[in-house]
């Protein structure tokens, strides 16, 4: 039914075949590595620049004001130490110790105020420093999640200074 021809044909469309599959392997991840690169260096960018607006956010639901170290920071941090001072919005809410579920609304929309307030004067990236229940900071999260650039910062209690801990991704459902 094949003859010896046959055989010899089907032998060269076979190395063809591994070759362009080779070639085509090879050039995708070339391109998969420059992706890569470029997303790390569009990324790095992203975190080194505060933009030519940029505001400060302070969220504070625990005891006493945090508005001074963070101020004192913002001093020491080559990002945020030019920050006008219109620029700086603080919510702070100390009605009573705990935080009950009825007043999770009066906070939230509280502190949607004060970010109203920044977006009206248009700022292009948003560092945000909060202090309080995890559960009110996920619910901030998702408020601030679609806004332009937003910067989280956590105060770490061993060295008692603010760490910057990365960019608030938008929602993805």
């Amino acid at each position: 039914m094949f003859d010896a021809n046959t055989w010899d044909v089907l032998s060269k469309l076979g190395v063809i075949a591994g070759l362009t599959t080779t070639v085509f392997s090879l050039a995708t991840y070339f391109m998969v590595k420059r992706q890569e690169r470029l997303l790390k260096r569009y990324s790095r960018n992203v975190v080194e620049r505060t933009g030519d607006n940029p505001a400060v956010l302070v969220v504070n639901l625990r005891p006493g004001n945090i508005d001074a170290q963070v101020q004192h920071f913002m001093k020491k941090d080559a990002l945020l130490a030019n920050v006008p001072q219109e620029m700086f919005a603080s919510y702070c809410w100390q009605k009573k110790p705990l935080i009950d579920q009825e007043d999770i609304n009066e906070i939230l929309g509280g502190i949607h105020a004060k970010y109203t307030e920044l977006t009206e004067k248009g700022y292009d990236s948003l560092s945000l420093f909060y202090a309080g229940p995890t559960i009110i900071a996920a619910m901030v999260g998702a408020m601030l999640s679609n806004s332009r650039k937003v910067r989280v910062y956590q105060l770490d209690k061993g060295e008692k200074e603010y760490k910057y801990w990365g960019l608030l991704e938008p929602l993805h459902f």
